[in-house]
């Protein structure tokens, strides 16, 4: 059967890259899919051109539309079809960084502008270049819109950005709070055109995202102690996966960290000897540590020495249980795993909310027993004692409380 597979190959490296997704686990027919449309990408792209040449063509905006093009010929749903094709790359991207090859720039040409930009904003604002990506995505985005329209970049009005924010849930699809993390990178962009004197008019205030008038509607929900316990009770720890599961939800629920948090969670970042525990928050890069609690470090250290995959270079504390297995899973696959013990244990979060809910209730639970906000902000990372106000309103037993009598 391995022969089989292996005859597959056109090349040498083609040969390597299988045998690496044979070692990550792959299934033959999950391979010979991913080849067969890495090939066709390949070919679209240039039929009798070298490497390099296709190289020069394998940006996001090239991948995107043959995939489109190839996913409506094939039966099925376009758009799982085209994120398959995506993957597909992807994978093969993967398989060349593990092997040390040379990986193809599979990134969309930055225009200068948007490097200006970006320059400029890093040098006021204290922003993670792991931003970078949404900010380049949704104001090129913003910039085709108004190509689109014909409209130069110095005679932008209100009416051109409003129209641009109308399409973000109707053309483009996105949720709410996507679409209101688009209006803040829009924001800062128009900020950008006015300091740099490109527009006359800063018309960065007027921008307001969808989800400012959802919140103002009402507070953000918060789900009990007693839920989340029963949640991680419906947790299977007899298998791994489940040993996995319980020992990332008990790490968010003891200090209030999100799941991206977590999951950057390193096996040097534990110190057994210090009973420290220390992350780098991906939002803000700053350096978070704090005393490694008993309930937490069991379940590291039972999830670490029963049920982590072995012999697989990761430095990452938490991996993957299906293949590939030497990769750090998503929050999207954690989330839905979090749901899907909270059905379990008859449990309904509020809609959107994932893994959100254990740091709404951890920050509610410690500013109700009266713990200091700089003690809560140092442990669920935020940068400014302000940003919690927002999560005092969660609790509506305690806020009532601070009800006034209605005057007769």
């Amino acid at each position: 059967m391995l022969r089989n597979i292996l005859a597959l190959a056109s090349d040498a490296l083609e040969r390597q890259v299988i045998t690496t997704w044979l070692g990550a686990g792959y299934v033959h027919s999950t391979i010979e899919r991913r080849i067969l449309d890495k090939r066709k990408i390949y070919c679209r792209l240039g039929r009798n051109e070298r490497a390099r040449g296709i190289a020069r063509k394998l940006t996001l905006q090239n991948v995107s539309r043959i995939a489109q093009e190839e996913a409506r010929r094939r039966p099925g749903d376009r758009k799982l079809n085209t994120r398959i094709i995506m993957a597909s790359l992807r994978a093969w991207a993967d398989a060349l960084r593990t092997l040390g090859k040379p990986v193809p720039a599979w990134i969309e040409a930055s225009p200068d502008l948007i490097d200006e930009y970006w320059s400029h904003t890093r040098r006021i604002r204290d922003l993670a270049e792991k931003t970078f990506k949404d900010h380049r995505l949704y104001i090129t985005w913003f910039l085709e819109d108004l190509k689109k329209r014909k409209i130069k970049l110095h005679a932008i009005a209100l009416t051109d950005v409003d129209h641009f924010v109308s399409t973000l849930t109707t053309q483009r699809k996105l949720a709410a709070s996507s679409a209101a993390n688009a209006c803040i990178c829009i924001r800062h962009f128009l900020r950008f055109l006015y300091r740099t004197r490109r527009i006359d008019t800063d018309l960065a205030p007027a921008v307001i995202g969808p989800t400012l008038r959802q919140m103002l509607k009402r507070p953000p929900e918060r789900v009990s102690w007693a839920a989340l316990k029963r949640v991680l009770a419906a947790i299977d720890r007899t298998r791994p996966l489940g040993k996995r599961d319980f020992a990332i939800f008990v790490t968010a629920a003891s200090y209030g960290w999100g799941a991206a948090e977590v999951l950057s969670l390193r096996l040097d970042d534990i110190d057994w000897y210090r009973n420290t525990l220390s992350i780098v928050r991906p939002k803000t890069g700053v350096r978070i540590e704090v005393t490694l609690r008993p309930q937490v470090a069991h379940a590291l250290a039972t999830y670490i020495q029963t049920a982590r995959a072995a012999n697989t270079g990761k430095r990452e504390v938490f991996l993957r249980h299906y293949a590939p297995w030497a990769k750090v899973p998503t929050t999207t696959s954690i989330a839905s795993n979090l749901r899907r013990y909270a059905e379990k244990a008859g449990i309904s979060f509020p809609p959107r909310y994932s893994m959100k809910v254990f740091r709404c209730a951890h920050i509610a639970e410690q500013l109700n027993r009266g713990v200091p906000p700089k003690v809560v902000v140092d442990v669920v990372g935020h940068s400014d004692t302000r940003s919690i106000s927002r999560y005092a309103g969660i609790d509506i037993v305690q806020l009532r409380h601070c009800a006034l009598p209605v005057p007769k």
